[in-house]
């Protein structure tokens, strides 16, 4: 057994390698435009097949966040990571030498889904084991690195697909590989000991889900996510290639991602450090409405546009919104659930945002490609980003009663582990009304 301090030298260290884990491989997914449009032209197929690798590997990274949570419980961080290591290295071998965009999906989008799933899950959830009272900052921290990976490899994925080829700029991104297995050397996995205090909440995840879904209040809130996460992620997707098809080279339609890294990293930046006093007032909420509003109106004015610089100002604005939503939205769930089994609730709401998002890029690649305008893919965008908005603005109002209330089972639960082993033992943070527990007593393995 040993104590590691939250929000000491350590987590900070933790931080910044989670940091530049995070540039590289969120980075390299969220310049998956640039990839999803390689493979449209290398292999002569439709936006609608191309839209089915982005949608696979999203859908995977957000789907298994349960199944991963689940691992890392049991098995610990640094199986994880090697877990997530042989996928990726999978993926870089077999891919360059498939025939079709068939053996991509089986080749390319799945094993890199799967393994970006535990990089991406893991780099949010283990923040709670290293900070309290920073919490938010370093959630803030991590998304700025996968903003600004964004960026340089949305710049340096053209030169070297035209550089080096299909086949060679693939098999280079196997460089990458020692940084997970790094991952895992460095960090520490902690197991709460929390739960074990206490049989009245040893629970299995299928009743802390069905609890979730109880409370009105986050189902809300659960389905306006959901329907956020669809929309956001057709402009990264689906951008490069319509600039293609206006005319530009690759060259010229990487900058849409590029800027969109650049101010997303803004973005990030600007609520990250803010997220911790956010969450002290309850004021979390009110980012993701207001990001849901403003996403739709830009989208739906950028259905007027054509010209190349003011696409790039849609892109930049989408980019500022898009990173504030981000660096809020693991504190979102924190606070819609009041910090009652807030890991599982992550993994939870990331997958029911995988099944919003599976069949989205798909059908809007379709609906592209037999309007052969890219008009109606905006007004879709419109739509879904402004119903997004309602519910998640119409889940604060909603009355809950109070044995289904998570705030009050938060609170219950904080009493009872307090009053079975002591207020010294389960020390907690206090934001008003939000109980966030923490555990000091941590157990850790190899």
């Amino acid at each position: 057994m040993s104590a590691v301090p939250k929000d000491g030298s350590y987590a900070w260290f933790y931080s910044g390698i989670t940091a530049l884990v995070c540039f590289l491989f969120i980075g390299l997914i969220d310049s998956i435009g640039i990839t999803v449009a390689v493979f449209i032209v290398h292999y002569n197929e439709s936006n609608a097949k191309g839209g089915w690798v982005g949608s696979i590997i999203t859908f995977l990274i957000f789907a298994l966040a349960p199944v991963v949570v689940y691992i890392y419980n049991r098995c610990g961080f640094r199986w994880c990571m090697f877990i997530a290591s042989v996928f990726y290295c999978l993926s870089l071998i077999t891919t360059p030498f498939v025939p079709n965009m068939n053996f991509v999906f089986l080749t390319y989008a799945i094993p890199t889904g799967i393994s970006i799933s535990f990089i991406s899950t893991l780099s949010i959830v283990t923040q709670r084991e290293y900070f309290s009272k920073y919490f938010g900052f370093a959630i803030g921290v991590r998304y700025s690195a996968s903003a600004l990976g964004s960026v340089v490899m949305s710049f340096i994925l053209p030169f070297a697909f035209n550089g080096m080829g299909f086949k060679h700029t693939l098999q280079s991104l196997l460089a990458f590989l020692p940084f997970i297995l790094c991952y895992g050397l460095v960090s520490r996995h902690q197991v709460t000991n929390v739960d074990t205090r206490s049989h009245k909440y040893q629970k299995s995840t299928k009743n802390i889900y069905w609890e979730f879904l109880q409370d009105r209040t986050f189902t809300l809130s659960l389905v306006g996510i959901a329907l956020y996460l669809l929309c956001s992620m057709i402009p990264f997707i689906f951008m490069v290639r319509y600039g293609m098809t206006l005319g530009h080279p690759l060259s010229k339609a990487k900058w849409f991602l590029v800027v969109k890294g650049i101010t997303a990293l803004v973005g990030t930046l600007l609520i990250g450090r803010k997220n911790d006093k956010l969450l002290k007032h309850g004021k979390v909420k009110l980012i993701s409405v207001g990001v849901c509003v403003i996403f739709g109106v830009l989208s739906f004015l950028c259905s007027f546009v054509k010209s190349f610089p003011l696409l790039m100002v849609y892109m930049a604005l989408i980019g500022l919104v898009d990173g504030a939503w981000w660096a809020a939205y693991p504190v979102l769930v924190v606070e819609i659930t009041s910090g009652y089994h807030s890991t599982e609730a992550f993994g939870l709401t990331n997958f029911v945002g995988a099944l919003a998002r599976l069949p989205g890029p798909p059908f809007l690649g379709w609906l592209f490609d037999i309007t052969g305008d890219f008009r109606y893919v905006f007004y879709v965008m419109f739509v879904i980003s402004m119903i997004a908005a309602v519910l998640s603005a119409m889940s604060s109002r909603v009355s809950v009663e109070k044995h289904l209330s998570l705030s009050e089972k938060s609170n219950l639960r904080k009493t009872d582990i307090e009053s079975s082993e002591g207020r010294e033992d389960a020390p907690c943070c206090f934001f008003d009304n939000l109980v966030i527990e923490e555990a000091l007593t941590y157990e850790t393995s190899v």
